[in-house]
């Protein structure tokens, strides 16, 4: 077991792109097209995730894209059959539960859709353009799928999530107390790595892990019914960070079909930080916590990142000007614990969903040990918000 970390920190990223221009079918990729095809079905549930799940690429699209991996085909399917049907686009919590149905444990995806008749040539310049908007760090995987609607007006939609890391075959579903085994092998350099669990209900747990070389092994028991969250956490020079995530069902039968979301309302005043911070203190009085009083200096930390992030157009607890615990000490400020979360989404409640679905970053809102907060939206030219909540003791 490794010695717990002094500083506590959290990473979000949302981002689907969803581009509605135009692509044609190719002979190469019409198994992809027939799949697509099909009415939409259920919500299945593969009875593993793992990853990678390889294919030989085949088209000039998975030549730009990169790896073809079978997982993300179907999903890429499923996006296709909902824009047939008149559906609109997945969102994130949406994205990502296609993502775990199928047994994909990489975070992050984006989704990126065309429709009309273009040449492979236009699309792929489209997608590389689109691709590039984010470099990849690990290996960048990709599924793709396409359609025609009833008006013969062919769509292609791309999948493609940055591979940090992958993980042997861990069940969906399990019983209460069964041992569990989870082992994940690193694509990028790390310090040390953890494991979080998130349940049905209650605080995130920690549990025992190990970090061999680029290899992490955990062993664990969910203890009660209900969706469980599994995420791996890895600490990498731009501080940690999930890079895998998987949903165990305990004793309880995953969802049929894919929940359908209504869209935020759209409001005219701007959005403000302490509407994040309202939200985070609510969260933790329902869990029996002191809510968190907001710190004038920690507030201006918390500002000077989340305009830095804006800029740098990257999400992240170090985009070029420290990590946490650095920031605040240059700020003049004595504290003895930092933790952080930055996430990117259009809303103010966009970016508390994301934050508190994800176990490592409720383990920070739900941190007893913290007492001050620091809290901080920027907005850029398009309207999406860049948060930061910096915590202390």
């Amino acid at each position: 077991m490794r010695p717990a970390r002094s500083n506590s920190m959290g990473l979000a990223i949302l981002g689907l792109v969803l581009a509605l221009l135009a692509a044609t079918t190719s002979d190469a990729e019409a198994r992809e097209e027939a799949a697509a095809q099909k009415p939409q079905s259920a919500l299945r549930w593969v009875a593993q995730t793992e990853s990678p799940r390889s294919a030989p690429p085949v088209g000039p699209l998975y030549r730009a894209c990169g790896g073809r991996d079978l997982a993300l085909v179907e999903v890429a399917a499923q996006i296709v059959r909902r824009r047939l049907q008149g559906l609109p686009p997945p969102s994130e919590r949406q994205l990502e539960t296609l993502l775990r149905a199928s047994g994909v444990p990489q975070v992050f995806p984006r989704a990126w859709a065309l429709r009309g008749d273009h040449g492979d040539a236009v699309i792929v310049t489209k997608l590389g353009a689109w691709l590039a908007k984010r470099p990849p760090k690990g290996h960048r995987r990709c599924g793709i799928a396409r359609g025609t609607d009833t008006e013969g007006v062919p769509t292609v939609v791309v999948v493609a999530v940055d591979a940090l890391a992958d993980q042997t075959p861990l069940p969906t579903r399990a019983r209460v107390s069964k041992w569990l085994a989870l082992e994940a092998s690193l694509h990028v350099t790390a310090d040390d790595a953890k494991v979080v669990l998130l349940g049905p209900r209650g605080r995130p747990k920690r549990v025992l892990a190990s970090l061999s070389g680029k290899t992490v092994r955990s062993r664990f028991m969910l203890d009660a019914p209900g969706r469980w969250k599994v995420q791996v956490v890895a600490y990498l020079s731009s501080g940690p960070q999930p890079v895998l995530e998987s949903t165990v069902w305990v004793d309880r039968d995953p969802p049929e079909v894919l929940p359908e979301e209504k869209p935020s309302a759209a409001g005219t005043a701007a959005p403000k930080p302490s509407a994040l911070f309202r939200l985070l203190n609510e969260a933790r009085r329902m869990e029996g916590l002191a809510p968190l009083k907001r710190d004038g200096k920690l507030d201006a930390v918390a500002r000077d990142h989340a305009a830095a992030m804006m800029s740098a157009r990257h999400a992240a607890h170090d985009v070029g000007r420290g990590l946490p615990t650095e920031r605040v000490r240059r700020a003049g400020l004595v504290v003895h614990r930092v933790g952080e979360n930055v996430a990117s989404a259009p809303t103010v409640a966009r970016v508390h969903e994301a934050l508190w679905d994800s176990p490592s970053h409720r383990e920070n809102m739900l941190d007893a040990s913290f007492r001050r907060t620091g809290v901080a939206l920027a907005i850029d030219r398009t309207g999406q918000l860049w948060a930061v909540q910096l915590f202390s003791e």
